[in-house]
């Protein structure tokens, strides 16, 4: 087992009529496998998107990056459904549910994600 250390910071004087000061840190208990890697995406998820599939029952820690200058990418599950949209630049990062399964999918062109999936311990 391993520990992963997580951190979150939300600054802003000028998003709301108060000011926001969020700092969030955590260690996760991680273990094999864990897999950070790029990825080409393209429009249909049988090109490449599927990342976990649904007959995994395990937790994951997941972060998603979309290194793409161009064009976005739906987030979604194994039914297609759409919990997530990364624009150019933009990033994510959430627990995913056993069973659930992990998919990505370009909207108009391929688009390079960055990835990386910490098995829950």
């Amino acid at each position: 087992m391993a520990t992963l250390s997580t951190k979150l910071t939300l600054n802003s004087s000028t998003a709301a009529s108060d000011t926001i000061n969020i700092t969030l840190s955590d260690t996760l208990n991680v273990t094999d496998p864990i897999e950070i890697s790029k990825r080409n995406i393209t429009t249909a998820v049988a090109g490449g998107g599927e990342i976990v599939p649904a007959s995994d029952s395990n937790t994951y820690y997941v972060f998603i990056k979309n290194i793409d200058s161009t064009n976005f990418i739906y987030v979604q599950d194994a039914a297609a459904a759409t919990f997530g949209k990364l624009h150019p630049g933009e990033f994510t990062w959430f627990t995913l549910a056993p069973s659930e399964g992990l998919e990505c999918r370009a909207d108009t062109d391929t688009v390079k994600i960055e990835y990386g999936l910490f098995k829950k311990a």
